[in-house]
């Protein structure tokens, strides 16, 4: 049994946390934006919508994106043969 773990990359992990996370930031901003704002809190809204969504974009750059692909190559690298001279 020679089997490795599933890295949080791969499999369906990334799939059921990008998917919780989108439904909840859409929910946070449906939340928030559909509710009356005090003229003095707006730019404090303002601020916590601009961090979640930049949080989410992080988390989805990290699952999709270049950590994703950076595993990838890893993988392909250390399935390569190596260059002999």
């Amino acid at each position: 049994m020679n089997e490795q773990p599933v890295k949080s990359t791969e499999g369906w992990a990334p799939v059921i946390l990008g998917s919780f996370l989108t439904v909840g930031i859409f929910a946070v901003l449906v939340f928030v934006l559909t509710q009356p704002v005090p003229q003095e809190s707006v730019r404090i809204i303002d601020m916590i919508i601009g961090s979640i969504l930049t949080q989410w974009v992080m988390a989805m750059g990290y699952f999709f994106g270049t950590t994703s692909s950076s595993a990838k190559k890893t993988e392909l690298l250390a399935k390569a043969e190596p260059i002999k001279e």
